[in-house]
């Protein structure tokens, strides 16, 4: 099939990588993809676009924000423009759209040119799970994100909790598909295989030492923990005296979190690295033993989470929906209520001191995602899914 790829992000960090490997899995299994985006997101993906940033507040942060939602909104006539002029040169089955906030126009364009589009939302804006950020239009944004959730041929969505919120603002049910992130899973074959030869020559770079890593790759944002990973460190290396922490990773907590390890002492202890390149992510995690997601929201799909279990590495994260979608505690990963210190340390304390526990955990988690959680996966059955909308209407 011909299909045409549209998104209006900056295609950075996890959505650059959930773009990327959609496109690369729906062309290994034999279909055509135009991609159509601004400009600025052709650009490497990974975590090295994550850099600490000073704080805005106040007065500035808010007109900022504003102009910035008018622009968003504005920017609609952009995208309509742009997948229609897209959509009759390059004549698609469908499009593929990533959905962002008061994003209508490509949704829109797909309908005036009786195009089927396939919407993929991975955060609803004006749904019961709110917004992050203050929301200046709040009846535009409502107003636009339900035009374009029922106007899309088909919605999918990376967790249940973001079916049902979807559902709820009236899309149909057998429109909607849920799909979690996944992992490319050539990728990642090769990575392990090479991952033994790299983690010696890259451990000796970094100074690690220990036989047990407690790794940490993502963004250094309040959203995903830090605050309270920080708090629970000492604790942590009280009842894992002979382990090391590797963090991966930039973003607002970076200086807090670099300052604590200063007061404590804790420079040969727990291992600081900027964000890298999303290919180089899989050498780092060959040097970790578990894989922590420190927190997490109510709807999402942690990516990370996915990636550690196929590098056979622990995944232990908050007990939130998405994240019990994927791992089944003890057999898959370890959970622990989410924000509670207590069971976080003793889900740690517990992969620390049984090995054998460890190595069945490893082996589940891995075989799972690589036959279970890919990209190709998805791509397969976001095309069954259009395919079978698109035959009954």
């Amino acid at each position: 099939m011909r299909i045409l790829y549209h998104h209006r992000t900056r295609g950075d960090g996890a959505e650059g990588i959930h773009i990327g490997e959609m496109i690369t899995a729906f062309e290994s299994i034999g279909h055509q993809v135009k991609l159509v985006c601004p400009w600025s997101a052709k650009r490497k993906q990974g975590l090295d676009r994550y850099q600490a940033t000073g704080k805005t507040t106040g007065l500035k942060r808010s007109w900022k924000l504003w102009l910035k939602q008018i622009a968003e909104i504005l920017y609609n006539s952009v995208s309509f423009c742009r997948v229609g002029l897209a959509s009759v040169v390059f004549r698609p089955d469908f499009i593929y759209e990533r959905y962002s906030a008061f994003h209508y126009g490509g949704v829109l364009a797909s309908r005036l040119l009786g195009k089927p589009l396939l919407l993929e939302v991975n955060a609803t804006f004006a749904g019961k799970f709110g917004c992050r950020f203050p929301v200046y239009f709040p009846s535009a944004l409502k107003y636009l994100e339900n035009k374009a959730l029922t106007h899309a041929t088909l919605v999918v969505v990376v967790s249940q909790a973001l079916k049902e919120c979807v559902i709820e603002q009236g899309v149909e049910p057998d429109r909607v598909l849920v799909l979690p992130n996944g992992i490319n899973e050539r990728k990642c074959a090769v990575a392990y295989q090479k991952s033994p030869k790299i983690a010696k020559d890259l451990g000796e770079k970094l100074g690690i030492s220990a036989d047990f890593v407690i790794g940490f790759v993502g963004s250094l944002r309040k959203w995903h923990g830090i605050d309270f990973l920080i708090e629970t460190i000492p604790f942590i290396l009280s009842q894992c005296p002979a382990c090391q922490f590797l963090i991966v990773g930039s973003g607002e907590m970076e200086t807090d979190l670099r300052a604590f390890i200063k007061k404590e002492e804790l420079t040969a202890k727990v291992i600081m690295h900027p964000g890298v390149e999303h290919d180089l992510v899989f050498d780092y995690l060959g040097l970790m033993t578990i894989g922590l997601m420190p927190d997490s929201n109510q709807f999402g799909s942690p990516m990370k989470i996915i990636e550690y279990m196929a590098m056979g590495v622990v995944p232990i994260a908050p007990d939130v929906g998405p994240v019990q979608e994927v791992i089944e505690h003890l057999k898959t990963g370890l959970v622990f209520k989410q924000r509670n210190s207590a069971e976080f340390v003793d889900a740690i304390s517990t992969v620390y001191s049984d090995a054998d526990l460890r190595q069945r955990i490893s082996k589940a988690a891995q075989e799972y995602v690589l036959t279970q959680r890919t990209w190709r996966i998805n791509a397969e059955k976001s095309v069954a899914g259009i395919e079978r909308l698109i035959e009954n209407d």
